[in-house]
């Protein structure tokens, strides 16, 4: 969200849509960047990916919102999808998973009811689990 100083300068106010300008922002903030090496470039950009994350699973992983982006995609279709197919998915979003990482991600969607278990290795988004799965 970005922010304005208000008239007085002490209280920030919340600027519209069409108040904000990102692109202003990034061009003041890049020059700090200049004198970084390539690796502590890196490093910065992971702790401010860290803490400045935006995504609606909290404290998600990548594989994390990687697979819970896909089954807000897939909702639709109220078909179970394997988890072959969800490997696949993230994969192709660009994200390098583990089995491992993948079932981590589909047990904790589970548990937080955002995805239903229909069998082992089958998920459906939750919601559409009544209907027909096949």
């Amino acid at each position: 969200m970005a922010f304005a100083l208000s008239t007085d300068e002490t209280k920030p106010r919340h600027l519209t849509a069409s108040e904000a300008d990102p692109d202003r922002v990034v061009d003041q903030i890049i020059p700090f960047f200049d004198d970084l090496s390539e690796f502590e470039r890196e490093l910065v950009m992971r702790k401010l990916d860290e803490r400045l994350r935006l995504i609606s699973t909290p404290r998600a992983g990548t594989v994390l919102q990687a697979v819970a982006n896909f089954f807000k995609q897939e909702k639709p279709a109220a078909r179970a999808l394997t988890t072959v197919e969800i490997q696949g998915a993230v994969q192709s979003q660009g994200v390098e998973a583990t089995a491992k990482e993948i079932y981590n991600a589909l047990g904790y969607l589970t548990r937080k009811k955002k995805i239903t278990r229909i069998k082992y290795g089958e998920y459906i988004a939750s919601g559409v689990a009544g209907r027909d799965n096949q």
